[in-house]
């Protein structure tokens, strides 16, 4: 498939300016690597890899035996996929989209595509800047449902994986599936949306606990203050780093990491 330079242009600069300062997500990989090797992992999933930024520092810094990107929409792949030739690494790129009904998904989501906050994520109404890119791009065509989902990533991590997620409020839809089946990630690694999915994420992470994962408390990951938590959990660990929106952009706090 050949994409448009005038799409792949704003999507190379905001991948370029996350390889250079991401401190955010070079925390995620620093508790990613504590608990892959804390339980033995052998597999990385990055689900929802987006321009492949994070999937990279994956790659070089926990050094996984199987690491597979995945995303619902070709051209971020295309993106990332160029990415780790310049870094000389490689790794699997593989084609899923996971909605809650694949029959009636029109197959496109609506996206802006300069914000390196919402370029992945669904447009709502409402009113822009006029430098906003806002368009519609074609998803794959493998289109699946959050069960059928779960099995498909079972059969990729095996007995001993690490799955991060991050699909666009599908998280907990997905989480929940895997929950309702026989797949149980070694380690699960999500994000926790408290400015929007409050309620949801109560509800899952009262299902983690009972599945036999490892969490901070509650009052810790509802802790006021903050947009949206990333949690990294197993059955014997867990790590939780915070961001906040400042001026419109989604800014990692350093100062209120835990860990177990």
């Amino acid at each position: 498939m050949i994409f448009p330079q005038w799409a792949i242009a704003p999507l190379r600069y905001q991948q370029e300016a996350k390889v250079k300062h991401s401190p955010g997500f070079d925390e995620e990989v620093r508790l990613a690597k504590k608990l892959y090797e804390l339980e033995e992992c052998d597999t990385l999933i990055d689900l929802g890899c987006w321009l492949g930024v994070l999937g990279m520092k994956f790659k070089k810094v926990i050094k996984p035996n199987k690491l597979y990107l995945i995303d619902a929409i070709p051209l971020y792949l295309n993106v990332a996929q160029t990415l780790f030739k310049e870094c000389y690494i490689d790794a699997t790129f593989i084609e899923m989209c996971i909605v809650p009904d694949p029959a009636s998904f029109n197959r496109r989501f609506n996206v802006i595509l300069n914000d390196s906050i919402n370029t992945s994520s669904a447009v709502i109404n409402k009113k822009y800047d006029p430098e906003t890119i806002i368009v519609s791009l074609p998803t794959t065509s493998n289109i699946v449902d959050p069960m059928a989902a779960a099995t498909a990533l079972k059969l990729l991590c095996g007995e001993q994986g690490y799955l991060k997620m991050d699909i666009d409020g599908m998280d907990y839809t997905l989480i929940d599936a895997i929950l309702a089946s026989d797949f149980r990630p070694r380690v699960l690694h999500f994000e926790g949306l408290k400015y929007q999915f409050t309620d949801q994420l109560k509800l899952i992470i009262q299902k983690i606990r009972a599945a036999g994962y490892q969490l901070p408390p509650d009052d810790q990951i509802l802790a006021p203050g903050t947009d949206m938590c990333c949690i990294t959990c197993s059955a014997n660990h867990w790590g939780i780093i915070y961001y906040k929106v400042i001026n419109g952009i989604m800014t990692y706090q350093p100062s209120l990491t835990m860990e177990s």
